[in-house]
Protein backbone atom coordinates (compact mmCIF):
# COMPACT_ATOMS: atom_id res chain seq x y z
CA UNK A 1 0.00 0.00 0.00
CA UNK A 2 3.14 2.46 0.85
CA UNK A 3 4.56 1.99 -2.76
CA UNK A 4 0.91 2.57 -4.43
CA UNK A 5 0.10 5.27 -2.17
CA UNK A 6 3.62 7.08 -3.09
CA UNK A 7 3.71 6.38 -6.77
CA UNK A 8 0.40 7.44 -7.61
CA UNK A 9 0.24 10.49 -4.69
CA UNK A 10 2.33 13.15 -7.16
CA UNK A 11 0.58 16.02 -9.23
CA UNK A 12 -2.81 15.01 -8.35
CA UNK A 13 -5.67 15.68 -5.16
CA UNK A 14 -5.12 12.88 -2.88
CA UNK A 15 -9.11 12.00 -2.91
CA UNK A 16 -7.84 9.85 -6.18
CA UNK A 17 -4.85 8.71 -4.05
CA UNK A 18 -7.90 7.14 -1.86
CA UNK A 19 -9.91 6.11 -4.75
CA UNK A 20 -7.17 3.85 -5.94
CA UNK A 21 -6.13 2.51 -2.63
CA UNK A 22 -9.71 1.71 -2.18
CA UNK A 23 -9.92 -0.39 -5.35
CA UNK A 24 -6.99 -2.38 -4.50
CA UNK A 25 -8.44 -3.14 -0.89
CA UNK A 26 -11.15 -4.31 -2.49
CA UNK A 27 -9.92 -6.40 -5.11
CA UNK A 28 -7.66 -8.06 -2.76
CA UNK A 29 -10.11 -8.70 -0.37
CA UNK A 30 -12.00 -9.90 -3.41
CA UNK A 31 -9.30 -12.33 -3.89
CA UNK A 32 -9.26 -14.05 -0.12
CA UNK A 33 -6.82 -11.77 0.65
CA UNK A 34 -5.87 -8.81 3.81
CA UNK A 35 -4.75 -5.39 2.22
CA UNK A 36 -3.80 -4.23 5.37
CA UNK A 37 -0.92 -7.35 5.41
CA UNK A 38 -0.01 -6.98 1.78
CA UNK A 39 3.82 -7.04 1.41
CA UNK A 40 5.11 -6.35 -2.10
CA UNK A 41 4.93 -9.71 -3.58
CA UNK A 42 0.95 -9.02 -3.11
CA UNK A 43 0.31 -5.86 -5.36
CA UNK A 44 2.85 -7.68 -7.87
CA UNK A 45 0.40 -10.68 -8.06
CA UNK A 46 -2.31 -8.27 -9.17
CA UNK A 47 -0.70 -6.89 -12.17
CA UNK A 48 -0.16 -10.69 -13.21
CA UNK A 49 -3.69 -11.53 -12.34
CA UNK A 50 -5.08 -8.79 -13.99
CA UNK A 51 -3.04 -9.33 -17.38
CA UNK A 52 -0.43 -6.15 -17.06
CA UNK A 53 -0.12 -2.72 -16.46
CA UNK A 54 -2.82 -1.42 -18.50
CA UNK A 55 -5.88 -3.75 -17.09
CA UNK A 56 -4.59 -2.79 -13.46
CA UNK A 57 -4.94 0.76 -14.69
CA UNK A 58 -8.25 0.21 -15.68
CA UNK A 59 -9.41 -2.08 -12.88
CA UNK A 60 -7.51 -0.74 -9.70
CA UNK A 61 -5.64 2.62 -11.01
CA UNK A 62 -6.77 6.05 -12.75
CA UNK A 63 -4.86 5.45 -15.75
CA UNK A 64 -2.99 8.64 -14.41
CA UNK A 65 0.42 9.15 -16.18
CA UNK A 66 4.08 9.89 -14.74
CA UNK A 67 4.32 12.81 -16.02
CA UNK A 68 2.13 15.62 -18.10
CA UNK A 69 3.50 14.12 -21.53
CA UNK A 70 1.00 12.37 -23.35
CA UNK A 71 3.32 9.34 -24.14
CA UNK A 72 4.25 9.24 -20.49
CA UNK A 73 3.93 5.57 -19.29
CA UNK A 74 0.99 4.95 -16.65
CA UNK A 75 1.30 5.28 -12.98
CA UNK A 76 0.67 1.29 -13.12
CA UNK A 77 3.34 0.57 -14.71
CA UNK A 78 6.17 2.79 -12.26
CA UNK A 79 4.01 1.38 -9.35
CA UNK A 80 4.81 -2.36 -11.15
CA UNK A 81 8.63 -1.09 -11.51
CA UNK A 82 9.15 0.09 -7.86
CA UNK A 83 7.81 -2.74 -5.96
CA UNK A 84 10.00 -5.06 -8.53
CA UNK A 85 12.93 -2.97 -7.61
CA UNK A 86 12.39 -3.23 -4.15
CA UNK A 87 11.87 -7.14 -3.95
CA UNK A 88 14.93 -7.18 -6.62
CA UNK A 89 16.74 -5.84 -3.03
CA UNK A 90 15.15 -7.72 -1.01
CA UNK A 91 12.87 -5.47 0.35
CA UNK A 92 9.01 -7.24 0.45
CA UNK A 93 7.88 -5.51 3.86
CA UNK A 94 8.11 -2.06 5.67
CA UNK A 95 10.28 -3.52 8.12
CA UNK A 96 12.24 -4.56 5.44
CA UNK A 97 12.28 -1.09 4.20
CA UNK A 98 13.03 0.43 7.64
CA UNK A 99 16.13 -1.62 8.16
CA UNK A 100 17.31 -0.80 4.39
CA UNK A 101 17.27 2.86 4.58
CA UNK A 102 19.06 2.89 7.97
CA UNK A 103 21.97 1.07 6.09
CA UNK A 104 23.84 3.60 4.15
CA UNK A 105 24.98 1.20 1.76
CA UNK A 106 21.66 -0.97 1.35
CA UNK A 107 19.96 3.13 1.45
CA UNK A 108 21.67 4.12 -1.53
CA UNK A 109 20.93 0.54 -3.32
CA UNK A 110 17.72 1.40 -2.49
CA UNK A 111 17.31 4.74 -3.77
CA UNK A 112 19.12 3.65 -6.43
CA UNK A 113 16.35 1.52 -7.42
CA UNK A 114 13.28 3.51 -6.66
CA UNK A 115 14.59 6.92 -8.90
CA UNK A 116 15.75 4.82 -11.68
CA UNK A 117 11.81 3.84 -11.92
CA UNK A 118 10.34 5.96 -14.49
CA UNK A 119 8.66 9.44 -13.24
CA UNK A 120 10.31 9.31 -9.87
CA UNK A 121 13.71 10.46 -10.22
CA UNK A 122 13.58 13.36 -8.22
CA UNK A 123 13.18 11.09 -4.92
CA UNK A 124 9.65 13.11 -3.60
CA UNK A 125 8.11 9.82 -4.08
CA UNK A 126 11.24 7.91 -2.18
CA UNK A 127 11.18 9.60 0.92
CA UNK A 128 7.59 9.71 0.62
CA UNK A 129 7.05 5.90 0.74
CA UNK A 130 9.63 5.64 3.59
CA UNK A 131 7.47 7.92 5.65
CA UNK A 132 4.82 6.04 5.03
CA UNK A 133 6.72 2.43 5.93
CA UNK A 134 7.64 4.95 9.22
CA UNK A 135 11.22 4.95 8.64
CA UNK A 136 13.15 6.89 10.55
CA UNK A 137 14.28 10.38 8.48
CA UNK A 138 16.83 12.40 9.76
CA UNK A 139 16.35 13.06 13.61
CA UNK A 140 12.40 12.65 13.00
CA UNK A 141 11.06 9.23 13.79
CA UNK A 142 7.70 9.13 11.62
CA UNK A 143 4.83 6.27 13.06
CA UNK A 144 5.15 2.74 11.95
CA UNK A 145 2.99 0.95 9.33
CA UNK A 146 2.42 -2.23 10.06
CA UNK A 147 5.11 -4.81 8.86
CA UNK A 148 4.01 -5.77 5.75
CA UNK A 149 1.67 -3.17 4.44
CA UNK A 150 4.61 -2.11 2.22
CA UNK A 151 2.69 -3.30 -1.15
Amino acid sequence: MCIIDSVQSTGVKYASVVSVLDRYRAFRRGEGGDPSADGVPDPLRTFFSLGGDEMWADRIGNRNRTSTRRSAPLKATAIRLAAEGMANHGINTCAELRKAVADPTNHGAARAAWTSVVGQRSGITWHYVQMLAGARLGSVDLPRARDRDIG
